[in-house]
């Protein structure tokens, strides 16, 4: 069930527990999982991986960032907006197991209005966001669920949950009534495919995965580092 942060001013009691719930994966994950380097990631892990039946199974490793081309990915957060974004050619090909480069091999960093987010039947947290300058101008951003096999071959459980988590934090702050959130998020560029889904870009350009979530500091407009905090 969409929530729309519109009229909304406190999740509500289901969304609190599924993020406390990623909370305590988080803090089971942060204890064995090393930090990561910035610059760009390691090869996936090898192995069988099994933490939850409720995935997603289209182009699921590059949503997850579990696939061979990762390390091709820069993790520098390189700042733009939605407008921009969706104005970005989209390719004529995408393969299943591959990025589509350099869009999904960028971590893009946009401010945006957080105008409704839902939890999808594949367990990612699907945001819908709007650019503060131009409302006119959306896309979506997903954060997969740190128990998705495709996280745990991704190695990165802690940073969605830490996404979920820092999400869940500026959701409960107050604000005046009727103001969606204006949010700094940081995710790699993704190209889906057209299915109707609500505000998507022109293009079907998304972050997916986001991989941090933070307010939007009105004195510093450098780019966040990706460590998860």
């Amino acid at each position: 069930m969409p929530v729309s942060l519109l009229t909304m001013v406190r999740l509500p009691r289901a969304a609190i527990v599924v993020v406390l719930t990623g909370g305590a994966v988080w803090w089971a994950c942060a204890e064995r999982t090393r930090e990561l380097p910035v610059g760009s990631l390691p090869p996936a892990p090898t192995g069988t991986f099994t933490c939850s039946s409720r995935c997603g199974v289209e182009r699921w490793a590059v949503k997850t960032l579990s696939d061979p081309d990762r390390q091709r990915v820069d993790l520098q957060p390189q700042p733009t907006s939605i407008a921009q974004l969706t104005r970005l050619d989209r390719p004529a090909h995408l393969r299943d197991n591959r990025r589509a480069r350099p869009v999904e091999t960028t971590v893009f960093q946009i401010d945006a209005r957080l105008i409704e987010w839902r939890n999808e039947p594949d367990d990612d947290w699907h945001l819908l966001l709007a650019d503060p300058d131009d409302p006119s101008r959306t896309l979506i951003a997903e954060i997969p669920h740190p128990r998705c096999p495709g996280v745990c071959r991704s190695g990165l459980a802690e940073w969605y949950a830490a996404a979920r988590d820092s999400l869940h934090a500026l959701l409960n702050e107050r604000r005046p009534a009727n103001e969606p959130p204006l949010l700094r998020v940081s995710g790699v560029g993704f190209f889906d495919r057209a299915h109707g889904q609500t505000a998507a870009a022109p293009n079907q350009l998304e972050l997916h995965p986001v991989l941090r979530i933070t307010h939007v500091p009105h004195d510093n407009r450098k780019p966040d580092p990706l460590r998860p905090r």
